[in-house]
């Protein structure tokens, strides 16, 4: 077993190495696997182009979505469903994690400030997360195995956020704007769903996927500039 952290420490410009211009980042991380005999874990991580960024964990919790109320006329009848809580957060005393065997991480974070979490607990997972936004905050938590993530945010004070529980699922999470927010959580095994959100004056929009097999033809576009807060949950359809 081979844990791998790789930092680059230069950049390149006109052909000619240089010590990046990046002050005051930190990386907390702890990579582990079951034996001696198991593939060993890699992470990636460049701060190059950034500032007073950190590399850290995700606390997570369990995604709350609570259903309208059971009605058959007035209001209650119409009520949104509204998800209570999101359900991950930013960690600096645990440190980004990467337990089990042959998952693979790669974390680039530019700008003043920025935050980058990441939890992955089990095998074969792989998630790149790109933090281009002062003050912004990524975070990318995998359970299970063979779970593929992307996430890439652009926006200051911007937040993104992927959790996948389960096995086989391929999210995307793309967030573009000022105090954006957009999270997709997929719950299940198989899943290939996309969330792309352009926004500002702190809209958040959460995407729930309940199920198996799900599957987005196009990815789930939200664009806003009002601000609030947009629910979405799929859950793939069972027949008795």
């Amino acid at each position: 077993m081979r844990n791998l952290l790789i930092i680059p420490l230069t950049a390149v410009t006109a052909g000619f190495p240089y010590l990046a211009q990046a002050d005051n980042n930190a990386i907390i991380v702890t990579q582990s696997a079951p034996d001696t005999l198991s593939v060993g874990n890699t992470l990636i991580i460049d701060q190059s182009l950034a500032d007073d960024s950190v590399v850290s964990g995700v606390l997570v919790s369990n995604p709350v979505i609570v259903p309208p109320v059971a009605a058959t006329t007035g209001p209650a009848a119409d009520a949104p469903l509204a998800l209570v809580n999101i359900p991950l957060e930013f960690d600096t005393s645990g440190g980004a994690l990467q337990t089990g065997s042959g998952n693979t991480g790669n974390i680039t974070v530019s700008g003043t400030g920025g935050r980058a979490g990441l939890l992955q607990d089990g095998s074969s997972n792989s998630a790149i997360i790109v933090s281009g936004g002062d003050f912004a905050t990524t975070l990318v938590a995998q359970f299970g195995s063979g779970n593929s993530g992307n996430l890439t945010i652009a926006g200051s004070s911007a937040f993104g956020g992927l959790l996948q529980n389960g096995d086989s699922n391929t999210g995307s999470v793309s967030v573009e704007g000022r105090d954006a927010g957009g999270i997709l959580a997929q719950i299940g095994d198989g899943n290939q769903t996309e969330l792309s959100v352009s926004a500002l004056d702190n809209a958040v929009v959460s995407y729930t996927v309940e199920g198996n097999n799900v599957s987005s033809v196009v990815p789930a576009n939200v664009f806003s500039t009002g601000g609030g807060a947009v629910t979405i949950v799929q859950r793939s359809i069972t027949t008795p």
